[in-house]
């Protein structure tokens, strides 16, 4: 599985397989699947769909309240703020 991953939370993270992930916050990329190099900082920041459209996107980073909660392609995206995205 993923490799230099931290994740911290409830779900946080909870199917990834990519590399070099950051979640911190319930939910924080929960759905992400095989993307890498994201930070993902708050209650469901960038935490992707649960249907077959995974987030695999790759370089980005989402910070705060459900930012960048339906990313599920995004390269090099930025979400600041509540619900950005």
């Amino acid at each position: 599985n993923g490799r230099r991953n931290t994740f911290i939370g409830n779900r946080a993270g909870n199917e990834d397989r990519g590399d070099n992930n950051t979640a911190m916050g319930a939910n924080a990329g929960r759905y992400s699947e095989t993307a890498s190099f994201n930070t993902l900082i708050c209650y469901e920041a960038g935490r992707g769909s649960s249907n077959l459209e995974r987030n695999n996107g790759d370089f980005n980073t989402a910070i705060g309240y459900q930012a960048g909660q339906q990313l599920t392609t995004g390269y090099r995206k930025l979400y600041l703020g509540y619900q950005a995205g």
